[in-house]
């Protein structure tokens, strides 16, 4: 796999046995374990040592929906199915938090110390990848996410070098379900009294409490999530840099483009064409 700086890589494997091999190790997945690479892990994902790797690039990877993607090799041995995908963070979140983890993380789900929660929501994805010929690929993508957040969780409350408050937002169930609407609809018009009035709290009170836990002002945040969405509606859209700006909440180009370099220290179009040379 390639090295990715921007999340945590996981591989979930739902059936068989795999190997993931790094510079300094080997480690060894069964059913029901889930591996968890920090940002900047190279990795390489084989049945067996002997086996020749083949650039991520390279792989016939196939099309299901936004954001879900299949593949299959046939090796003619035992049949292995993985559950893979990245873990990213929006910039107004801690990106600490990544960094503070260790190299990797494994979790054994079908061990009794694993949470219920992720037990759980680990048996369903293993369920609905091993019953249905063809998985329906928003479940399986949403399945995963509340999976992995689950992970995180757990293994951030295990980690004693991570303070409190870069992982105190995980256990506000109110203040995160704020930080998934805004991450999950960025480009609606957002207020703090329309956000307060969904997790059910006072305007002042949700307004203090998400910048005590969170480390920015909701509003800060959700431009955050909207300069993430440009930049990759930039890099991987056809949309026009006006169509972009108005998804983002803007109602000028000449508005967006200040706010997107103050945010990301380039200019939009300079990302377009940095993304069409490549």
């Amino acid at each position: 796999m390639p090295v990715n700086t921007d999340g945590m890589q996981f591989h979930f494997n739902t059936g068989g046995v795999a190997r993931v091999s790094t510079r300094e190790q080997i480690i060894t997945l069964h059913s029901g374990d889930i591996l968890l690479f920090k940002p900047g892990m190279a990795h390489v994902i084989c049945s067996s040592l002997d086996c020749s790797a083949i650039p991520f690039d390279k792989l016939p990877l196939k099309f299901v929906s936004e954001g879900y993607r299949t593949l299959e090799l046939n090796g003619g041995g035992y049949t292995t199915n993985l559950l893979c995908g990245v873990i990213s963070l929006s910039e107004a979140e801690n990106r600490t938090l990544f960094t503070t983890l260790p190299d990797y993380l494994l979790i054994r789900t079908t061990a009794h110390h694993s949470s219920k929660l992720i037990r759980y929501f680990s048996e369903l994805i293993m369920r609905e990848t091993q019953e249905n010929e063809k998985p329906a690929g928003s479940v399986i993508t949403q399945l995963a996410d509340v999976l992995m957040m689950s992970v995180l969780k757990e293994c951030c409350n295990c980690v004693s070098s991570i303070p409190d408050s870069q992982i105190r937002y995980l256990n506000d169930q109110r203040i995160a379900n704020a930080m998934q609407m805004l991450r999950d609809a960025p480009s609606a018009a957002w207020t703090l009294e329309k956000l307060a009035k969904k997790v059910g709290m006072s305007r002042t009170s949700f307004a203090v409490q998400f910048k005590d836990l969170v480390g920015h002002s909701p509003m800060d945040f959700l431009t955050a999530c909207r300069m993430d969405q440009a930049f990759t509606a930039l890099q991987y859209s056809d949309d026009s840099i006006l169509s972009i700006a108005l998804d983002a909440g803007y109602q000028s180009e000449s508005a967006f483009s200040r706010a997107f370099k103050k945010a990301k220290g380039q200019t939009p179009g300079a990302v377009r064409k940095l993304a069409q040379n490549n």
